[in-house]
């Protein structure tokens, strides 16, 4: 329940918490305003044409600094979270993933209940997976749509 709670107030997703750091920061649309900075960055660096301004520079100091803050922190989050937490589950799920399904096929051929552990150990890496895989669905959807639209 304590975990729930924590997860729930995680202001890198958009549960309670990050809506929560909008408000305390003025700021709509917090992770879009985020990503705005880092284009605008990575624009500048390249000297490619910058439409507009982002919204960070555009605001009052003290919100600008809360918000660098949250955009530096929620992107380091995600690129941890991409480059590290994704590929060792993958890494674990494909050495661990085969024997513990194994281990639940002998379990149910010799008819013997298989304990628990292995079962909650199937289903929340199987949930996981479920999850990653919906994530990198709705991340990669539009960028499809976007380039073969085109």
């Amino acid at each position: 329940m304590n975990l729930g709670f924590l997860m729930t107030l995680n202001p890198f997703f958009k549960f309670d918490g990050y809506w929560i750091a909008s408000d305390i920061l003025g700021v709509p649309n917090l992770r879009a305003r985020s990503l705005e900075l880092l284009s605008y960055w990575y624009k500048r660096i390249c000297k490619y044409p910058i439409e507009k301004k982002p919204y960070l520079l555009q605001i009052r100091s003290l919100e600008k600094y809360g918000l660098l803050l949250y955009s530096i922190v929620v992107n380091l989050f995600m690129g941890f979270y991409f480059f590290y937490i994704i590929p060792r589950f993958f890494y674990r799920f494909v050495h661990t993933f085969p024997d513990k399904a194994n281990e639940l096929i002998l379990y149910l051929s010799n008819n013997m209940t298989p304990p628990f552990a292995l079962l909650r150990n199937i289903g929340s890496q199987l949930l996981f997976l479920m999850l990653i895989g919906y994530f990198l669905y709705r991340l990669v959807t539009p960028l499809v749509k976007r380039y073969v639209g085109r």
